[in-house]
């Protein structure tokens, strides 16, 4: 099974509910979202959605020595993570957080002990460790070591997480030729529960992007509520829509072109096409709808 999402919310919770089925959880990163903001997430995600965690700064920052400090971060971590029904929590390493023995030792160390509170632990390791030594000892205890499938290749794991920060880090994006390319890694693997997480700043277009290529199906079994034929929010019987645009194009018209009956002032961020059966379904026409045109 091959997951697809993005590292935090790249845009409103609500569109994001519509296109993937996970996300990581970037805010208990820096701090511990309140308790309303995460009772409306689990609220407004669709049945199967899965909500994973980053681990506090504060672990990286001490190490990923045990002690006081982390202990604190890990029971705030365990309450929001009850609150989001959340099993998983990403571990993520400074960037100067070096691959020395002492420091291999205590994040081992702090794998075994976060393994024990949570189901799956990922340790997202810094520039520098070494993928395969690093797989190897987060095995050993339970856990997953995250790795980029273009620079280190893919995991021959049965589970395995990779996360993508951007060709040239966070503020750039991938190109097509890039997208392909996961999309051949993937499928290289069979019966591997794989999980692609975007972190660069276009993530939300190169995520669904990816989606494309491997043709996993979006979220959004119907259409807008507020169009502007009358607050239509379910198609009628036998009408299909789909998307007018490609993936990685922006679309700021936001027109919704009925085939023969011209309906404007869709939702801004999505045009689409409906298809019509003959006869048409029986709702009265806009009065500013041009003259019916045979296809």
């Amino acid at each position: 099974m091959i997951t697809v999402g993005c590292a935090g919310f790249p845009v409103p919770a609500t569109r994001y509910f519509k296109e993937f089925l996970f996300v990581e959880v970037q805010e208990t990163h820096v701090a511990p979202p309140g308790s309303g903001t995460v009772r409306r997430w689990r609220r407004e995600a669709p049945d199967g959605f899965r909500f994973a965690m980053v681990g506090p700064r504060e672990i990286g920052q001490e190490g990923f020595r045990d002690g006081m400090v982390v202990e604190t971060a890990l029971k705030t971590l365990e309450t929001v993570g009850k609150e989001l029904a959340a099993d998983t929590v990403i571990l993520v390493a400074p960037p100067d957080f070096p691959a020395s023995r002492a420091n291999k030792t205590a994040v081992k160390e702090l794998l075994t002990i976060v393994r024990q509170r949570f189901e799956r632990v990922i340790f997202d390791p810094a520039i520098g460790w070494d993928p395969d030594e690093t797989e190897t000892m987060a095995t050993e205890v339970g856990a997953i070591a995250a790795r980029d499938p273009l620079t280190a290749g893919i995991s021959r794991k049965k589970e395995a997480y990779y996360r993508l920060p951007g060709p040239a880090g966070h503020k750039s994006r991938y190109e097509d030729p890039a997208i392909d390319r996961l999309g051949e890694l993937a499928r290289s693997v069979s019966e591997q529960d794989a999980t692609y997480v975007f972190t660069n700043v276009d993530m939300f277009a190169d995520a669904k992007r990816l989606k494309k290529v491997l043709k996993l199906l979006s979220r959004s079994p119907i259409a807008p509520k507020n169009s502007a034929s009358g607050g239509l929010g379910v198609l009628p019987k036998g009408v299909r829509w789909q998307h007018a645009c490609s993936a990685r194009s922006r679309c700021l018209r936001g027109h919704l072109a009925v085939r023969g009956v011209g309906l404007r002032r869709s939702p801004p961020w999505r045009s689409l096409i409906w298809t019509l059966p003959r006869p048409l379904f029986d709702r009265p026409r806009p009065p500013d709808a041009p003259p019916w045109r045979s296809s």
